[in-house]
């Protein structure tokens, strides 16, 4: 009866050990298949939570591109923004704009396979200085959306620098007049952060615009049927699982300094 037991306590541990040790492999195993998703490639594009209304697209949110501020978490630097930008293309990808997304809600034109919109929030300085011309140097197309009280402020690009920008074909989008927190701000001045910074860009610029990305990256039901009476799609910056998407919340990926690998901008959301 004593070897019987001592037996059965012998197994259990093997059992244990046997167990532990397969929990380890597997964790392992999986370490090395995460590390291989997050770090090295892309499978199968993460995109947020689409219906039908809104086009299938990868969107990001970018804000600054310098190698000035290293501290600073939204600031991407110069060389490592133009590796996202081959590390994209290395996995099959295809750079949209703003307008390719119109004439596809408009129009109903297909977009390409695993399309990708490179855009940047703020209208910094830096966004002309730096990523335009790795843009143009990388052939890839990329949109921004401006505030437009602070064009030409400190930090902030001119319309000369817009200007430029347009020629070579990028695309401009509203981020409003003053940056404000659109849920705690009145309707009236909710319509005149919407209409005004439209009707000033498209003066300022020559341009037509259609789109908003809203400041501080979120809107309610009230902001984006406001939206509805200027724009034709506009954006939040960041991936809502909890609510569908639609033409007025488009979800974005936030894109921050210690993103060095393009797969590790999902990992928030990647398994979720």
């Amino acid at each position: 009866m004593f070897q019987e037991r001592v037996l059965f306590v012998l197994s259990t541990k093997k059992r244990n050990i046997l167990v532990c040790l397969l929990l380890v492999v597997l964790a392992a195993v999986g370490g090395v298949l995460a590390t291989d998703y997050f770090d090295d490639r892309i499978r199968s594009l993460p995109i947020g939570n689409e219906t039908k209304e809104v086009p299938h697209i990868t969107a990001l949110c970018y804000h600054e591109v310098t190698p000035a501020r290293p501290k600073d978490i939204f600031n991407v630097p110069p060389d490592q923004f133009r590796s996202h930008i081959r590390q994209f293309r290395e996995q099959g990808c295809n750079f949209i704009d703003l307008q390719d997304i119109e004439e596809y809600v408009k129009h109903n034109k297909p977009l390409p396979e695993k399309p990708v919109l490179i855009a940047f929030d703020d209208g910094y300085k830096d966004n002309y200085t730096y990523a335009f011309p790795i843009l143009k140097e990388e052939h890839a197309k990329a949109s921004f959306f401006v505030v437009s009280h602070s064009i030409g402020a400190e930090n902030r690009m001119t319309v000369s620098d817009l200007k430029e920008m347009v020629a070579a074909g990028f695309k401009i989008g509203s981020h409003t007049v003053n940056h404000e927190p659109l849920t705690s701000i009145s309707d009236k001045q909710l319509d005149y952060e919407f209409k005004t910074s439209r009707d000033e860009l498209q003066k300022l610029l020559g341009i037509k615009v259609y789109c908003i990305a809203y400041p501080c990256g979120f809107a309610n039901d009230e902001v984006m049927k406001e939206a509805k009476k200027y724009y034709d799609f506009a954006f939040i910056a960041s991936i809502d699982p909890h609510h569908p998407q639609t033409l007025f919340n488009i979800n974005r990926y936030g894109v921050f300094k210690w993103n060095t690998r393009v797969a590790s901008i999902f990992r928030q959301t990647a398994f979720k």
